[in-house]
Parts: C-alpha cells; sequence; structure tokens
C-alpha cells in the first residue's frame, strides 16, 4: 500500500498551497519540481517511492467537490486503527475527542474517524 505523504511542517506547506491557489503559474509542473519546492521551502517529507505523478485539483466556489480517497486506503486506514492509535499530525495540540485518546477502542477510533472524513470530504480545503 503506498504511503501518504508526511510532513514535519504544515504551516509551512499551507503557505505553499495558497501560494499555489492564488498563482497558477508558481505550480509544480512535475513530482521532482514538488519535492524541490517543498526542500526549497524548509520542509522535510517522506513520499512513497510509488507517487508517480502530481496533479492539481481547483474548482469553482459555488461546486461541491467530494473527495472520494481510494477504497483500498480506507480499508488499511481502519485495520490499522484496530491495533494502533489514532495518528494525528503535532500541530493539533492537545486533541479531547474520545477517539484520538491513547487506549481508546477500536469503534470510537471509527466513530472519530469517520467524523473527520466526513468534515475533511466537505470542507473543500478552505
Amino acid at each position: 500500500m503506498i504511503r501518504p505523504l508526511t510532513v514535519n511542517n504544515h504551516a509551512k506547506l499551507g503557505v505553499l498551497v495558497k501560494k499555489w491557489s492564488k498563482d497558477e503559474t508558481s505550480r509544480p509542473k512535475s513530482l521532482d519540481e514538488f519535492k524541490t519546492a517543498l526542500a526549497d521551502a524548509g520542509i522535510d517529507f517522506d513520499l512513497d517511492p510509488g507517487i508517480t505523478s502530481l496533479s492539481f485539483r481547483t474548482h469553482l466556489p459555488n461546486e461541491l467537490v467530494i473527495r472520494l480517497p481510494p477504497a483500498d486506503m480506507i480499508t488499511e486506514h481502519e485495520q490499522r486503527l484496530q491495533s494502533q492509535g489514532y495518528n494525528l499530525p503535532d500541530f493539533y495540540g492537545a486533541v479531547t475527542a474520545e477517539g484520538a485518546q491513547p487506549g481508546a477502542s477500536f469503534e470510537v477510533k471509527l466513530d472519530f474517524d469517520n467524523a473527520r472524513t466526513g468534515d475533511y470530504t466537505i470542507a473543500n480545503c478552505a
């Protein structure tokens, strides 16, 4: 299974995302350019070697986009929740939601994950 991109500084990545959104000409045109942009911004990252292409997707303000992750990634993530804690980036700080707590049951972690997935899907990145 291909692992998602991980970064050490989500805020710096957010600066790049906003730049790329506001100025289409500044967007990397290849995966190598993307890696260079992250490195140049001082972002340490881990990109699975199975990721071989890059694309940007935008939408109109009046368009609801439902971004669906690959089914096998959902299945693998849910299986991982059975034996591991819920993994949130450090910038979230202390999250009080029951499903994010160490020792939470699989059912509680799954409820939390379902809520996060639903929120992410309809937020349209803004």
